[in-house]
Parts: structure tokens; sequence; C-alpha cells
């Protein structure tokens, strides 16, 4: 599960447990549409400045702790 922020950032939940399992960062302004390809491998976020990443795949985004970053600044 993924979730947008006003805060603009882009949250990663486990649904097992419920807990928060990354916090990614890098728009620029409140990200206001995520959506995930049908295989789930790829989750494109855009916000409300017209910015959009994809990120591939999402099994590969660092854990909580590691200060995953949406872009390669």
């Amino acid at each position: 599960l993924a979730s947008g922020s006003f805060d603009t950032t882009v949250r990663i939940w486990d649904l097992t447990t419920g807990a928060q399992r990354s916090v990614l960062v890098g728009h620029a302004s409140t990200v206001g549409a995520l959506a995930f390809t049908p295989d789930s491998e790829t989750l494109a976020t855009a916000d409300v400045g017209g910015t959009v990443y994809c990120i591939l795949p999402i099994a590969f985004v660092p854990a909580l702790g590691a200060a995953p970053n949406l872009t390669t600044r």
C-alpha cells in the first residue's frame, strides 16, 4: 500500500502489520496521485505541481532509516 501526503512524502505500508515501511522524499509539492501497475512492481507518483516519479521495482525501496529519495540529488 502507498499513500501520498500534503507534506510532500510518499509512504509505503506493510499490509500485514499495518506498519510504515518507507518514507520517500523528493516531491516539491503535495502528492496528489499514486498508481501501481497491475503487477504491483512499479509505483508512479505525481504532485500537484506536475512532477511525476516512477519507482521500479517497488520491492527494492529501502526500509525506514535508509533515507530513500525519489530524486537523484
